[in-house]
């Protein structure tokens, strides 16, 4: 903005579109020290979105919240997942709290920005959901506090950046004080086994392999399949049996077998390679063999197609005499591209045959 191309934008207009928490997320979001930054619309929608998920993700605890007692809870019984959240919530507070202490505010918020929608929202709300919807129990209760304890951690962090939302979400979860700006910065507060962080880490790679791969191959989710697992240790198998529950419900499989080997599994199988362990899915079942060779036949047809259009274009004399270098690296491009297309699809065809 410059005050000499009249091109200032009056903050109150902002605020009155978008709100104040929306205005100050994104005037800290990457930015360093000495560099300036551009005011772009598109950035205080998206911080308007992020706080609008937070608040959803509180919302969505206080539906439960009431039916704990959280402050007088006693032995609680956290599963992999809960393990796994406040191991990951520990490493975002030291982190976070080094970045404040250097000034770095911008690195700090992104931090605070991807723990909270990836991590809290995007996986350990799903996780826990099964164990919510139940209502009862201790494996309910760890739930229910592990969810409060993370979000209020998160909002004392969040607080600097968006002040407003953060005390009123804080205000309705389970804590201590009368507001959050008297309440004590947070530190870490358990330590576990850092092998359940690992596995369930690797357990959320393989969701997403899986609902990668379903998703390229048409595959719908309705349609569920076996699953075998060749685990590297029996303290793996615990924790992956712990968290049968939910791996079921996000990976959309039916049934889980652990197998001592890959020796029993038959060779049509899809393999989802993780450090942890080996997933072994039995798609064969999911696939109309006579659809999918048609479709892959379709796609090898269009591939050879613009394969030869471009060694055509490069083999013209003409052409590459003559056009820019830009176009014809991009023909080049394409061939590398259409080959290794033509490749996978090759294989991909056998594989169904």
């Amino acid at each position: 903005m410059s005050k000499s191309l009249g091109n200032g934008i009056n903050p109150l207009d902002v605020i009155d579109e978008y709100g104040t928490d929306a205005l100050r997320f994104s005037l800290s979001q990457n930015i360093s020290a000495g560099n300036d930054i551009r005011y772009i619309p598109e950035k205080l929608e998206a911080a308007r979105n992020y706080i609008n998920k937070l608040w959803n993700a509180a919302k969505f605890l206080n539906m439960y919240i009431e039916k704990v007692d959280v402050k007088n809870l006693t032995n609680l019984q956290f599963m992999p997942e809960d393990k796994w959240i406040i191991t990951k919530l520990n490493e975002v507070i030291e982190d976070v709290t080094t970045n404040i202490d250097k000034f770095e505010i911008g690195v700090a918020l992104a931090r605070l920005y991807n723990f909270s929608w990836s991590y809290v929202c995007d996986w350990y709300i799903e996780m826990i959901k099964p164990r919510l919807y139940k209502g009862e129990g201790k494996e309910f209760e760890s739930a229910v506090y592990t969810l409060n304890y993370v979000l209020k951690e998160l909002m004392i962090m969040l607080h600097p950046y968006i002040p407003f939302v953060t005390e009123e979400i804080y205000l309705n979860l389970a804590k201590d004080k009368e507001s959050i700006m008297i309440e004590d910065y947070p530190v870490k507060k358990y330590d576990f086994d850092m092998s359940y962080a690992e596995v369930i880490d690797e357990v959320t790679e393989a969701i997403k392999n899986i609902r990668n791969y379903r998703s390229e191959n048409d595959i719908p989710n309705s349609k569920k399949v076996n699953a075998y697992i060749v685990v590297k240790n029996e303290t793996e198998k615990n924790i992956i049996e712990e968290s049968k529950e939910y791996i079921l419900k996000m990976a959309y499989i039916e049934s889980i077998t652990y197998v001592n080997d890959n020796s029993t599994i038959d060779s049509k199988y899809t393999l989802f390679n993780e450090k942890c362990f080996d997933i072994y899915l039995d798609f064969t079942s999911s696939v109309n063999k006579e659809d999918e060779i048609a479709k892959i036949t379709l796609e090898i047809e269009k591939a050879k197609s613009e394969l030869e259009r471009a060694e055509k274009m490069l083999s013209n004399e003409a052409f590459v005499s003559k056009a820019p270098a830009k176009l014809i690296e991009s023909e080049k491009e394409k061939k590398v591209k259409y080959t290794e297309m033509l490749a996978k699809l090759n294989e991909k065809l056998e594989s169904i045959k």
